[in-house]
């Protein structure tokens, strides 16, 4: 009896307060005590408290707040009940039926009969996988704006609500660069003593940073006076879960040690139960974000550790607190969104409205039934259903399979939507797959280098902050003739266009055409000179505008990691240390900047490694050797059965060495280990062989080391050049005497790449008699060898043909290639040799017998040499062409037939008053040696060499290098950028030109 009177005290009590609430504007029902407790009752699971309140159902005045009630504390299916149109008998009929089955979720803190993760989720909600579109206002952008409006405000001594308010503000972002710059900024002295309400808003700020190194910089600040440590009882409390005092801290830590430990034991003291009770943490930090009334400081750490964890079961208890936490709703879906990319089609209106109830409750199902489906992934940061990694693994591997195809259009529109794609993906799928790869179609980049992983790292980052990678028409326009056309010139004044048209808006997506295409080498080589000109030409642009420059710097980070060398790999030449302004720019951005590529990158420029031989640089040399007696590195050399060639270059580099030692030298040279590397010995021609190689004459050397033994004596242009081949070809015979015929013909074939040997047979100053003795080598070789290789026997060839040409004039030995019992191959090496020597003068000769030259096997023009040997920028070799070059090589001086053709290829390098324009010819010097984009090996250079010519010309100088790029030899290739850079100091030293620091560097600098 007495508790059916009690229930039907508590039916009028709750029935007065519905009538009330309902009367006075519609006050929520939360507000009076007796609702509350009535409530309470319910999230601690009373079941009788949920048939209560449902006895006013039938009653019209309170119906629709009861029947919200039932549905925020409620599960049931609608095949269980329907709670829309459920009435009072419906609902208690339910009730009594179920009681005994009934269980209540401490995280959603609801009944329910069918667990939630088995229900249906009847109330659809459209569900999509779009990722968060972002833009320029990410949290990097934001806290270096913050930082800069905070460092320019202090500047001019503003007053404190400002500054505390842009610190606030910082804090807010809850990043790892915003905590690093709250201690940064807390930890300095810039701010003095009179900015106290600063320093407590960055103590604030700090406390929700969970780290020993924020706890420790408050402790500084506390000591060395900046704030008041009766001020921060919040600070500590929310950093320890417990302390509110740094005393108490300070003991605390005494005794737990570390933070973390504090903070858990914070945890302890204010719940009811504890960790060791869960399985895993997750469940533990989920839990305490479902209890009601624990402290915001206890609820907004637990969200933190959960977080940490990674357990995608911490996505069901986010979403439960959509349920539990209808105000904050809006943060826990946003949160749930950034982890997933997951967005749903949910109530517009912000309000926890009676007719939303069911569309939440069908959002808190969806992630109880599917969370099991997501697990995380490190790459992307964030959680990644199952589903979609399958469909999208299963996408990408059918696109790699597609790289195989002929046709080049299927591959390389695969190529092109795999870079779009996820790059965790595309990454795990070409681990798999690059081994099997071992034909793929040939226009597509190299696969062997990770082109497509960081690729699609560019496309996502790039789609991210709406960065678009479609070319605009009239760049796509010019860049189908580029990719067509096969003139120089053309080519020439069709990349000057499109610099012309390039914006920063367009160049990204530029460098994203340049990388699918780069297995086009004149498009390579077009690109890469675009790029460095365009970003020359705008590079203000870049280093004013902090988004530009981080994009820079992004790009760089990616375009180096492909590995494939060229231009993409050196983006941070085009950084000039010079420029202060960049210099602190960047230190700047390195201190906000969270995404690893740029940081790193900046980091790495301003901070260059200080073991430079291990960077390509050149090694600086070590002093303790310089320091160290002569007599102590000989006696060492002297007892020691081998020698390193380093060692031989520290005896002859020391200050005191000099000619008294040369018999000690050549002594020490015998015991050199290995003998091969006596090419690198640094004294070349300071032996002579007219006087020192007589000292070797009973040294057995074997065959492959003969030719650089021979390479470290001055021979052709010993003062005494008859003695020197008379001891030269006595000591050879000696050797050689030794050897095998294999060995005999190897060792000849060998000394064709030495150029003082060459000069012997092209100036014929070769005695007959030696020559004579070298071709009865070469063919002994030729017709006895049973291991001679196809190429082998070819170099034999061209050096036979050359030795018969000695003695014979121009004209003759051009004659004379067509006349070879030889295959075009050799013709075209021999034919190449003669080419390599001629002079300037030579030039009228040459070209007057096109007609009779063998044409180059490459495909080059037979006339190529005037441009890679001479620097005359002609690529055609029509008749037309070839008359009037004869004309005005006869007419012209050489400075003249220089301007001449110069002028004709469109190089305008004169002023006003046709004086040579030093500012156009820097520029020239500074970018016209083109190496590709990608890939290394080779250079373009059009017309470098004939402005380098000009030059010569006006100042008598050659700076002391050979008179043709080449230098008379074919088997390196030379290419202009010593000479460019030598020139270009010239110019600056001679105040002929004057480059401010903020001008950026060349690409290849």
């Amino acid at each position: 009896m007495l508790r059916f009177f009690c229930s039907i005290i508590t039916y009028f009590a709750i029935s007065l307060l519905i009538h009330n609430s309902l009367l006075h504007a519609q006050a929520p029902v939360g507000t009076d005590a007796l609702w509350s407790e009535l409530e309470e009752q319910i999230q601690k699971g009373n079941r009788r408290a949920l048939r209560d309140l449902a006895t006013f159902l039938d009653k019209p005045l309170y119906a629709e707040a009861t029947r919200h009630t039932l549905q925020r504390y409620t599960f049931f299916t609608k095949n269980e009940i329907n709670l829309t149109t459920a009435t009072r008998e419906e609902f208690l009929i339910f009730f009594y039926e179920h009681e005994q089955g009934l269980k209540f979720s401490e995280i959603l803190k609801a009944f329910y009969l069918t667990p939630i993760e088995s229900q249906v989720i009847d109330n659809q909600i459209l569900v999509s996988n779009s990722a968060i579109s972002k833009n320029e206002n990410t949290p990097s952008v934001k806290l270096l704006n913050l930082s800069q409006k905070f460092d320019s405000l202090f500047l001019n001594k503003e007053e404190d609500s400002r500054l505390h308010s842009i610190v606030e503000q910082i804090a807010d972002l809850q990043t790892d660069e915003a905590y690093d710059w709250l201690r940064r900024t807390l930890s300095s002295e810039i701010l003095g003593q009179r900015y106290s309400d600063v320093y407590i808003a960055l103590c604030e700020g700090l406390k929700t940073d969970p780290s020993q190194e924020s706890l420790k910089v408050i402790v500084q600040a506390i000591d060395r006076g900046l704030v008041r440590v009766e001020l921060l009882s919040s600070v500590f409390l929310e950093l320890t879960n417990v302390a509110i005092s740094l005393k108490q801290t300070q003991q605390l830590l005494d005794t737990l040690e570390t933070l973390e430990a504090l903070r858990a034991y914070g945890y302890d003291r204010s719940l009811s139960f504890r960790e060791a009770f869960f399985y895993e943490k997750v469940d533990y930090y989920g839990k305490i974000l479902s209890t009601p009334n624990t402290p915001h400081w206890i609820q907004r750490n637990a969200l933190h550790d959960m977080l940490q964890t990674h357990h995608p079961r911490l996505l069901f208890f986010l979403a439960a607190q959509v349920r539990l936490k209808p105000d904050d709703k809006d943060k826990y879906v946003h949160l749930l969104q950034k982890l997933t990319t997951k967005t749903f089609d949910l109530p517009k209106n912000n309000a926890f409205e009676i007719e939303n109830i069911e569309t939440w409750k069908a959002y808190v199902r969806w992630w109880a039934v599917h969370w099991v489906n997501f697990e995380w992934d490190n790459t992307s940061g964030r959680f990644i259903s199952r589903e979609e990694m399958i469909a999208r693994t299963e996408e990408v591997e059918r696109l790699i399979r597609r790289l195989s195809s002929p046709n080049d259009s299927v591959a390389m529109g695969s190529f092109q939507q795999l870079t779009e794609n996820d790059p965790s993906v595309v990454t795990t799928a070409m681990n798999k797959f690059r081994p099997l790869l071992h034909s793929y179609n040939v226009h597509l980049p190299e696969l062997n280098y990770p082109f497509l992983e960081n690729m699609t790292l560019l496309s996502a980052y790039c789609h991210t902050r709406k960065i678009d990678l479609k070319l605009p028409p009239s760049i796509i326009t010019l860049w189908s003739k580029l990719k067509t056309t096969g003139s120089p010139l053309e080519r020439y004044l069709i990349e000057n266009q499109i610099i012309g048209q390039l914006t920063l808006k367009d160049i990204t997506a530029f460098e994203y055409c340049g990388l699918l295409h780069s297995t086009y080498l004149n498009l390579n080589f077009s690109v890469s000179r675009i790029l460095d000109i365009f970003y020359t030409k705008h590079w203000q642009e870049v280093v004013s505008d902090d988004n530009v420059l981080r994009h820079y710097m992004k790009k760089a980070a990616l375009f180096e990691r492909i590995g494939t060398g060229g231009t993409s790999s050196l983006y941070t030449n085009k950084l000039n240390r010079l420029d202060k302004n960049l210099c602190e720019r960047l230190e700047r951005i390195a201190r906000t900047e969270s995404d690893s590529n740029i940081r790193h990158g900046i980091l790495a420029w301003l901070t260059p490694p200080t073991n430079l031989k291990d960077e390509g640089f050149h090694e600086v040399p070590s002093t303790d050797k310089k320091n160290e007696n002569i007599e102590n590195i000989i006696e060492t050399l002297d007892s020691s059965p081998e020698i390193l060639i380093d060692e031989i270059n520290e005896f002859v580099s020391h200050p005191h060495f000099s000619e008294k030692y040369k018999p000690l030298l050549l002594k020490f040279l015998r015991k050199v280990t290995p003998l091969s590397s006596i090419r690198h010995f640094k004294l070349k021609n300071y032996l002579k062989a007219s006087s020192d190689l007589s000292s070797f004459g009973n040294w057995v050397i074997p065959p492959k080391e003969l030719d650089d033994f021979l390479s470290i004596f001055k021979i052709y242009d010993d003062a005494q050049a008859a003695q020197a081949e008379h001891q030269l070809w006595s000591f050879v015979n000696a050797q050689i005497a030794r050897y095998s015929i294999d060995e005999v013909g190897s060792f000849w074939n060998t000394m064709f790449k030495i150029t003082w040997f060459n000069n012997l047979i092209y100036d014929g100053a070769m005695m007959p008699s030696q020559r004579d003795t070298i071709i009865l080598a070469l063919r002994n070789y030729l017709n006895t060898s049973e291991l001679l290789s196809e190429f082998e026997e070819q170099t034999t060839l061209t050096h036979l043909a050359e030795l018969e040409n000695i003695g014979r004039s121009l004209a003759d030995k051009l004659a004379k290639v067509s006349q070879l019992d030889a295959s075009n191959t050799i013709k075209s090496a021999v034919q190449m040799g003669i080419l390599a020597r001629i002079a300037y003068e030579d030039i009228g000769i040459v070209v007057g017998m096109y007609d009779q030259l063998i044409p180059s096997t490459d495909g080059e023009s037979s006339l190529h040499f005037l441009q890679t040997d001479f620097g005359i920028p002609l690529f055609s070799d029509d008749k037309e062409a070839i008359r009037d070059l004869v004309v005005n090589h006869k007419k012209l001086s050489n400075k003249e037939l220089y301007v001449f053709y110069l002028k004709k290829f469109g190089l305008n390098l004169w002023d006003t008053e046709g004086v040579l324009d030093y500012n156009k010819v820097y520029d020239i010097l500074k970018h016209e040696s083109v190496i590709p984009f990608t890939g290394g090996g080779v250079q373009r250079d059009y017309f470098t060499f004939g402005v380098i010519k000009l030059l010569e010309f006006n100042f008598g100088t050659r700076l002391g290098f050979h008179e043709k790029l080449n230098e008379n030899q074919t088997f390196y290739t030379y290419n202009t950028s010593k000479r460019s850079a030598a020139w270009r100091q010239f110019l600056i030293d001679k105040k002929l030109v004057k480059i401010a620091p903020s001008v950026p560097p060349s690409f290849k600098s």
